[in-house]
């Protein structure tokens, strides 16, 4: 005989287990078991790519000197030169407490002789600074200068071009920034037994940050980031389709067919569209009879998905709250 037919089913990991490396937090090797034959490469490749690429982190992005123009002109009673801090600028390894907030900036005044390092930047408790020993620059007893840095969250590697046109402070210069908090993703897999039978996997995820954030962040995170772009495959399961029905007489035909389209239609963001789907608003008519109100106090809601569904909207001739639509299930 077979046996019992659960004998069959598709094993699924039991227990997420990390340990950090002895003598540094930054990096951590996260244990996971058992995968079936070939899933635990397809885990630990999909989970490399989105720790690397994809977690949001932030960064410095610009820096204003009162003293020089460009990046090109040396700072009187400053050791090294302007590129060579600059240089150093980018290697800083910065975050803010308050993950909401997408932008700061510092200034700071520099007098007489000093040795400036990273730790210099964490100014109150909302500066998190990951490599706090990092020398930026050092100045003699001649300096009397004042510089500013500029602080954003992003995802990925930016170069300087695409920075400037969003830059706070004229006269500031731009810097080629990669917000990314992960420094260093590596797996392996290797073979484990399950009651005695030697045919499934075991994943090790080893996770190294720049030290801004831990790595169980980060991994919570691109587990999260995943979760989000899996919703959008949803669209394809069987739900009760909501049919617009104009009320004004007047109603223009290209709306209603609009409000039938699914949100995916309205290019929203994948936050937005995990925000929207977990609160059932699955098409653009559910979206647009909704209030700013409405939407705040849902569940997952934070500032930039409504600013990414009010700029969507707009780009389409929609806005929230509109009333004059009225949905009835078809079920179908």
């Amino acid at each position: 005989m077979l046996g019992n037919i659960r004998d069959f089913d598709m094993k699924r990991p039991e227990s997420v287990v990390f340990s950090l490396v002895e003598g540094d937090k930054n990096r951590a090797v996260f244990s996971v078991s058992p995968y079936e034959r070939g899933f635990s490469v397809t885990m630990g490749n999909t989970l490399r790519r989105l720790l690397l690429s994809s977690v949001e982190g932030y960064a410095i992005v610009a820096v204003y000197f009162s003293s020089v123009n460009n990046e090109f002109e040396s700072i009187d009673g400053v050791v090294e030169e302007t590129t060579e801090i600059i240089l150093n600028l980018k290697r800083v390894s910065i975050a803010l407490a308050d993950e909401t907030l997408k932008a700061r900036t510092l200034q700071f005044d520099v007098k007489g002789k000093k040795k400036f390092f990273a730790k210099d930047f964490q100014v109150d408790n909302e500066i998190i600074i990951g490599n706090p020993d990092l020398l930026i620059f050092e100045s003699t007893a001649e300096a009397s200068f004042s510089f500013e840095i500029q602080i954003n969250k992003g995802w990925g590697y930016r170069p300087s071009e695409e920075i400037e046109p969003f830059l706070d402070k004229k006269g500031s210069i731009a810097l080629d920034a990669s917000f990314s908090p992960v420094s260093l993703v590596s797996y392996e897999t290797k073979p484990v037994s399950l009651e005695g039978v030697r045919n499934y996997e075991e994943l090790l995820l080893t996770v190294h940050t720049r030290g801004a954030m831990s790595p169980q962040t980060a991994i919570q995170k691109a587990i999260s980031l995943l979760k989000e772009c899996i919703w959008s495959y949803d669209e394809f399961k069987e739900h009760s389709v909501m049919k617009s029905i104009s009320i004004q007489e007047k109603e223009d035909a290209k709306n209603d067919e609009i409000y039938n389209k699914s949100i995916f239609y309205g290019n929203f963001s994948v936050r937005t569209c995990f925000f929207l789907k977990s609160n059932d608003i699955l098409e653009m008519g559910q979206l647009v009879i909704r209030t700013e109100k409405e939407l705040v106090d849902k569940p997952h809601f934070n500032e930039f998905i409504l600013e990414d569904i009010k700029a969507n909207l707009e780009r389409m001739g929609l806005k929230l709250g509109m009333k004059d639509i009225a949905y009835v299930d078809m079920n179908v």
